[in-house]
């Protein structure tokens, strides 16, 4: 992002990668950790949160099944383009009957 935008600060940066759904959390002892969030759009209800230092495919999957109940009512998911959401996940959320939709690049 830097390369593509020489003039701008770390400050810039930092809130334009909030604004693409990074959800990062600097610790006191400034290690940053990962917070997967799952939000029900109907009225913006919190289902699930978690944290951890390091996220990958097999974690992620394994939140959406506890983010969900067996039997959900809920059709889609709306997801950002993360790299993290791998084939592990997509057959996971598969499995729980939801359809994916990412979000769009930009």
């Amino acid at each position: 992002m830097h390369r593509a935008n020489p003039s701008w600060g770390a400050l810039r940066i930092h809130g334009e990668l909030l604004k693409l759904g990074f959800a990062v959390v600097p610790t006191v002892t400034f290690r940053l950790l990962h917070v997967f969030v799952v939000l029900s759009l109907e009225r913006r209800k919190l289902l699930h949160v978690h944290v951890t230092a390091h996220p990958t495919a097999a974690w992620t999957a394994h939140q959406m099944v506890e983010a969900l109940p067996e039997e959900t009512r809920f059709r889609y998911l709306i997801r950002d383009r993360d790299g993290i959401y791998g084939a592990q996940f997509r057959r996971r959320v598969a499995g729980l009957g939801l359809r994916e939709v990412p979000i769009a690049p930009r």
